[in-house]
């Protein structure tokens, strides 16, 4: 299992500055790189605060207690009676689409002297996490031009797919101001963009 720890918010307002320092070509800590180390160190609990969640771990029977380099996550082994008294949660059998999982029945708690430290835990089920990627079929090359374009009809549930873009979608349902004379479609000035999967017909 793994603990999830978190930082202060001073350490995290460090973190986000550091992050856009070692972005910008003008800042004297650009590609300055950290190792997990010199992360732990500068963004991760105190020694007193790691040692306080470890020992915690420990008096509560878990073993296997490892510290990660970057002080982001403590990994560490249990059994379930054990996850239930330090997380107060029972962890079930479940059968899933013809496969047995284990997984907690309620959300678990962690102690609230731990709080300012601990985020949670990562996991404590044995779910196959899941791709959110979708591939939308394959591409053609120009041998000549090295030009390369997305081909849109892709297998997929036994059949044949087609990808569809916003101006496919406006000449199938005739919006002509979006096609006569409108700008490149690009996405400017929409904050959001979702792309769905669905049959239409």
């Amino acid at each position: 299992m793994l603990l999830l720890l978190q930082r202060s918010p001073e350490q995290e307002s460090a973190l986000q500055q550091l992050l856009s320092d070692q972005q910008s070509k003008s800042s004297g800590r650009y590609q300055n790189w950290l190792s997990p180390e010199q992360f732990g160190a500068q963004f991760g609990p105190s020694d007193v605060d790691v040692q306080t969640v470890t020992q915690w771990l420990a008096s509560l029977g878990f073993n296997d207690v490892v510290v990660g380099a970057g002080r982001t996550a403590i990994e560490f082994s249990g059994t379930a009676g054990q996850v239930r008294n330090a997380f107060h949660t029972q962890i079930h059998k479940y059968a899933v689409k013809g496969e047995a999982r284990f997984a907690n029945a309620t959300d678990p708690s962690i102690p609230a002297a731990l709080a300012p430290v601990v985020a949670g835990i990562v996991s404590l089920n044995d779910f196959p996490i899941q791709s959110h990627l979708h591939p939308m079929g394959t591409f053609q090359k120009s041998l000549k031009t090295g030009e390369t374009w997305p081909l849109f009809t892709f297998a997929c549930y036994g059949g044949l797919c087609f990808g569809m873009g916003p101006a496919d979608f406006a000449k199938i349902y005739n919006s002509q101001p979006l096609l006569s004379g409108a700008p490149k479609i690009d996405g400017t000035g929409q904050g959001i963009a979702i792309v769905g999967e669905s049959n239409i017909k």
